[in-house]
Protein backbone atom coordinates (compact mmCIF):
# COMPACT_ATOMS: atom_id res chain seq x y z
CA UNK A 1 0.00 0.00 0.00
CA UNK A 2 1.32 3.43 -1.03
CA UNK A 3 2.06 5.97 1.64
CA UNK A 4 -0.54 9.19 0.90
CA UNK A 5 -0.67 11.22 3.47
CA UNK A 6 2.32 13.26 4.77
CA UNK A 7 0.48 14.36 7.74
CA UNK A 8 1.31 10.92 8.95
CA UNK A 9 4.74 10.54 7.31
CA UNK A 10 7.58 13.49 6.93
CA UNK A 11 8.50 13.45 3.88
CA UNK A 12 11.81 14.31 3.14
CA UNK A 13 11.54 16.70 -0.33
CA UNK A 14 13.88 18.78 -2.82
CA UNK A 15 11.54 20.76 -4.90
CA UNK A 16 13.32 20.53 -8.35
CA UNK A 17 13.29 23.14 -10.73
CA UNK A 18 9.62 23.84 -12.12
CA UNK A 19 8.47 20.88 -10.82
CA UNK A 20 4.81 22.77 -11.53
CA UNK A 21 4.39 25.78 -13.58
CA UNK A 22 1.83 28.45 -11.79
CA UNK A 23 0.53 26.53 -9.31
CA UNK A 24 -1.19 29.76 -7.43
CA UNK A 25 -2.80 30.32 -11.21
CA UNK A 26 -2.17 34.15 -11.01
CA UNK A 27 1.14 36.73 -12.45
CA UNK A 28 1.65 40.30 -11.17
CA UNK A 29 -0.63 40.77 -14.13
CA UNK A 30 -3.87 38.78 -12.37
CA UNK A 31 -4.85 35.39 -12.71
CA UNK A 32 -3.71 33.39 -15.54
CA UNK A 33 -3.99 29.63 -16.63
CA UNK A 34 -0.66 29.65 -18.33
CA UNK A 35 0.97 25.89 -17.91
CA UNK A 36 -2.45 23.99 -17.99
CA UNK A 37 -4.65 22.19 -19.96
CA UNK A 38 -8.30 20.89 -19.74
CA UNK A 39 -10.70 18.97 -21.31
CA UNK A 40 -14.41 20.52 -21.91
CA UNK A 41 -15.14 23.99 -21.04
CA UNK A 42 -12.06 26.50 -19.69
CA UNK A 43 -11.56 26.77 -16.36
CA UNK A 44 -12.78 30.01 -14.30
CA UNK A 45 -10.84 32.14 -12.08
CA UNK A 46 -12.68 33.11 -8.92
CA UNK A 47 -11.10 35.98 -6.61
CA UNK A 48 -11.57 33.70 -3.69
CA UNK A 49 -8.17 32.13 -2.46
CA UNK A 50 -6.72 30.38 0.98
CA UNK A 51 -4.57 32.42 3.33
CA UNK A 52 -1.42 33.18 1.98
CA UNK A 53 -2.76 32.03 -1.83
CA UNK A 54 -2.59 35.43 -3.46
CA UNK A 55 -6.01 36.66 -5.06
CA UNK A 56 -7.53 34.33 -7.82
CA UNK A 57 -8.20 30.26 -8.03
CA UNK A 58 -9.25 28.48 -10.52
CA UNK A 59 -12.76 26.59 -11.02
CA UNK A 60 -13.40 23.87 -12.63
CA UNK A 61 -16.57 21.74 -13.60
CA UNK A 62 -17.58 18.67 -12.59
CA UNK A 63 -17.71 16.19 -15.78
CA UNK A 64 -21.49 15.39 -17.10
CA UNK A 65 -21.66 11.89 -18.71
CA UNK A 66 -25.23 13.55 -20.15
CA UNK A 67 -22.38 16.52 -21.79
CA UNK A 68 -19.04 16.61 -21.48
CA UNK A 69 -16.92 13.97 -19.58
CA UNK A 70 -14.49 13.61 -18.14
CA UNK A 71 -13.82 17.18 -16.80
CA UNK A 72 -10.17 18.02 -16.00
CA UNK A 73 -8.08 20.25 -15.24
CA UNK A 74 -4.38 19.20 -16.05
CA UNK A 75 -0.64 19.66 -16.10
CA UNK A 76 1.76 17.38 -18.13
CA UNK A 77 4.81 16.85 -15.32
CA UNK A 78 8.39 17.46 -17.36
CA UNK A 79 10.77 14.99 -17.23
CA UNK A 80 8.72 12.58 -15.21
CA UNK A 81 10.40 8.74 -15.18
CA UNK A 82 8.73 5.90 -14.24
CA UNK A 83 9.78 5.34 -10.73
CA UNK A 84 9.69 8.60 -8.74
CA UNK A 85 8.27 9.01 -6.34
CA UNK A 86 6.26 12.74 -5.96
CA UNK A 87 4.65 14.75 -3.70
CA UNK A 88 1.48 17.18 -5.00
CA UNK A 89 -0.01 19.33 -2.43
CA UNK A 90 -2.34 22.20 -2.42
CA UNK A 91 -5.48 23.79 -1.32
CA UNK A 92 -9.16 22.65 -2.12
CA UNK A 93 -12.66 23.68 -1.20
CA UNK A 94 -16.16 22.75 -2.16
CA UNK A 95 -18.75 25.58 -2.47
CA UNK A 96 -22.34 25.18 -3.11
CA UNK A 97 -23.73 28.07 -4.78
CA UNK A 98 -27.65 28.29 -3.75
CA UNK A 99 -29.19 25.79 -6.28
CA UNK A 100 -26.51 23.37 -7.07
CA UNK A 101 -24.09 21.42 -4.92
CA UNK A 102 -20.83 20.76 -4.92
CA UNK A 103 -19.54 16.86 -5.85
CA UNK A 104 -15.75 17.94 -4.33
CA UNK A 105 -12.45 19.20 -5.39
CA UNK A 106 -9.94 16.69 -6.07
CA UNK A 107 -5.92 16.74 -7.12
CA UNK A 108 -4.02 13.83 -7.86
CA UNK A 109 -1.81 11.84 -10.48
CA UNK A 110 -2.98 10.23 -14.11
CA UNK A 111 -1.25 9.60 -16.92
CA UNK A 112 -1.87 10.33 -20.39
CA UNK A 113 -1.75 8.34 -23.43
CA UNK A 114 -2.77 9.37 -26.81
CA UNK A 115 -5.90 11.30 -25.54
CA UNK A 116 -7.01 8.75 -22.52
CA UNK A 117 -6.83 9.53 -19.14
CA UNK A 118 -6.23 6.88 -16.83
CA UNK A 119 -6.86 8.24 -13.03
CA UNK A 120 -4.38 7.32 -10.29
CA UNK A 121 -4.70 8.33 -6.56
CA UNK A 122 -6.45 11.19 -5.54
CA UNK A 123 -7.42 13.31 -2.39
CA UNK A 124 -9.43 15.80 -1.58
CA UNK A 125 -12.68 16.85 0.43
CA UNK A 126 -16.27 18.16 0.03
CA UNK A 127 -15.28 20.96 2.43
CA UNK A 128 -16.86 24.73 1.97
CA UNK A 129 -13.69 25.98 3.52
CA UNK A 130 -10.16 25.84 1.86
CA UNK A 131 -9.10 22.67 3.15
CA UNK A 132 -4.86 21.36 3.20
CA UNK A 133 -4.15 18.33 0.91
CA UNK A 134 -1.37 16.38 0.10
CA UNK A 135 -0.84 13.07 -1.56
CA UNK A 136 3.03 11.10 -2.07
CA UNK A 137 2.67 8.58 -5.03
CA UNK A 138 5.14 6.52 -7.15
CA UNK A 139 4.69 7.20 -10.73
CA UNK A 140 3.86 4.22 -12.80
CA UNK A 141 3.97 4.89 -16.55
CA UNK A 142 3.95 2.57 -19.41
CA UNK A 143 4.93 2.75 -23.32
CA UNK A 144 3.40 6.03 -24.56
CA UNK A 145 2.45 7.43 -21.55
CA UNK A 146 2.67 10.63 -19.91
CA UNK A 147 2.45 12.02 -16.34
CA UNK A 148 -0.04 14.31 -15.04
CA UNK A 149 -1.42 16.20 -11.99
CA UNK A 150 -5.12 16.33 -12.64
CA UNK A 151 -7.70 18.15 -10.84
CA UNK A 152 -11.20 16.80 -11.24
CA UNK A 153 -14.78 18.17 -9.50
CA UNK A 154 -15.90 14.67 -9.62
CA UNK A 155 -18.59 13.15 -11.89
CA UNK A 156 -22.28 13.17 -12.55
CA UNK A 157 -25.06 12.03 -14.63
CA UNK A 158 -28.25 13.82 -15.14
CA UNK A 159 -29.83 16.96 -15.97
CA UNK A 160 -28.20 19.03 -13.10
CA UNK A 161 -24.84 21.13 -12.73
CA UNK A 162 -23.22 21.02 -9.73
CA UNK A 163 -21.31 23.89 -8.81
CA UNK A 164 -17.24 23.44 -9.39
CA UNK A 165 -14.42 22.57 -7.02
CA UNK A 166 -11.73 25.16 -6.46
CA UNK A 167 -8.26 24.87 -6.45
CA UNK A 168 -5.10 26.90 -5.39
CA UNK A 169 -1.56 26.89 -3.99
CA UNK A 170 -0.68 24.02 -5.63
CA UNK A 171 2.77 22.46 -5.69
CA UNK A 172 4.59 19.79 -7.33
CA UNK A 173 7.59 18.37 -5.56
CA UNK A 174 10.32 14.91 -6.19
CA UNK A 175 10.53 13.13 -2.90
CA UNK A 176 13.98 12.19 -2.00
CA UNK A 177 12.90 9.86 0.76
CA UNK A 178 10.82 9.17 3.86
CA UNK A 179 11.13 9.18 7.82
CA UNK A 180 8.26 8.04 9.86
CA UNK A 181 7.10 10.33 12.20
CA UNK A 182 4.42 7.93 13.75
CA UNK A 183 2.89 4.67 13.35
CA UNK A 184 0.17 4.65 10.55
CA UNK A 185 -2.85 3.34 11.81
CA UNK A 186 -4.82 3.50 8.73
CA UNK A 187 -5.16 0.22 7.24
CA UNK A 188 -7.36 -1.24 4.27
CA UNK A 189 -8.09 -4.71 3.36
CA UNK A 190 -10.16 -6.55 0.38
CA UNK A 191 -11.80 -9.80 0.97
CA UNK A 192 -12.24 -11.06 -2.66
CA UNK A 193 -13.72 -14.39 -1.41
CA UNK A 194 -15.97 -12.59 0.91
CA UNK A 195 -16.82 -9.29 -1.38
CA UNK A 196 -15.77 -6.71 1.40
CA UNK A 197 -13.63 -3.61 1.81
CA UNK A 198 -12.97 -2.78 4.80
CA UNK A 199 -11.43 0.22 6.06
CA UNK A 200 -9.91 0.85 9.41
CA UNK A 201 -9.00 4.60 10.06
CA UNK A 202 -6.48 6.71 11.96
CA UNK A 203 -9.39 8.87 13.48
CA UNK A 204 -13.39 8.48 12.58
CA UNK A 205 -13.95 7.69 9.08
CA UNK A 206 -16.41 11.30 7.73
CA UNK A 207 -16.66 9.53 4.29
CA UNK A 208 -15.66 7.24 1.92
CA UNK A 209 -16.09 7.56 -1.58
CA UNK A 210 -15.02 5.17 -4.49
CA UNK A 211 -14.42 5.63 -8.45
CA UNK A 212 -13.98 3.70 -11.17
CA UNK A 213 -10.43 4.49 -13.35
CA UNK A 214 -12.31 6.69 -15.26
CA UNK A 215 -13.23 9.23 -11.97
CA UNK A 216 -16.58 8.02 -12.41
CA UNK A 217 -18.57 7.94 -8.97
CA UNK A 218 -19.63 4.56 -7.68
CA UNK A 219 -22.63 3.88 -5.30
CA UNK A 220 -21.06 1.79 -2.12
CA UNK A 221 -23.47 0.07 0.23
CA UNK A 222 -21.92 -0.06 4.10
CA UNK A 223 -22.06 -3.10 5.76
CA UNK A 224 -20.78 -1.80 8.81
CA UNK A 225 -20.00 1.76 9.85
CA UNK A 226 -19.21 2.67 12.97
CA UNK A 227 -16.42 5.24 14.40
CA UNK A 228 -13.07 4.17 12.44
CA UNK A 229 -13.91 0.87 11.14
CA UNK A 230 -16.12 0.80 7.46
CA UNK A 231 -16.82 -1.95 5.72
CA UNK A 232 -18.38 -1.81 1.70
CA UNK A 233 -20.02 -4.27 0.36
CA UNK A 234 -18.56 -5.15 -3.20
CA UNK A 235 -20.81 -8.35 -4.46
CA UNK A 236 -22.29 -5.47 -7.00
CA UNK A 237 -19.14 -4.50 -8.16
CA UNK A 238 -17.78 -5.41 -11.54
CA UNK A 239 -14.33 -6.75 -11.60
CA UNK A 240 -11.75 -3.93 -12.09
CA UNK A 241 -9.47 -1.60 -10.96
CA UNK A 242 -11.25 0.92 -8.57
CA UNK A 243 -9.88 4.69 -5.99
CA UNK A 244 -10.82 5.12 -2.83
CA UNK A 245 -10.91 8.31 -1.27
CA UNK A 246 -11.35 8.32 2.45
CA UNK A 247 -11.26 11.48 4.89
CA UNK A 248 -10.78 10.84 8.77
CA UNK A 249 -10.61 13.62 11.30
CA UNK A 250 -6.80 13.09 11.22
CA UNK A 251 -6.49 13.68 7.16
CA UNK A 252 -7.01 12.56 3.49
CA UNK A 253 -6.00 9.31 2.65
CA UNK A 254 -6.36 7.55 -0.99
CA UNK A 255 -6.11 4.05 -2.46
CA UNK A 256 -5.92 1.71 -5.27
CA UNK A 257 -8.07 -1.42 -4.96
CA UNK A 258 -8.97 -4.44 -7.84
CA UNK A 259 -12.16 -6.75 -7.10
CA UNK A 260 -11.91 -10.19 -8.86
Amino acid sequence: MRTLNSLVFAVVAMQATAQLTNGSFEDSNGYTFAGWEWTCAPPQALADAPINGGDWCAAKEPGQTQGCFPSFLFQRIQGAQAGDLRTLSGWVRCVDDGNNLCLGAYVGFGTLNNGTFTLEEQVGGVDSIWTFVTITDTLELGPGDTAVVVLSSGNIGGPISPSSGRFDDLDLSLAQGMAEGQEDRFQWTVDNAGGVLQVRGDGTIRSLLLYDVTGRAIPAIAKHAQGSDVRIDLHQFPSGLYLANVSTSTGQHAFRFVVR
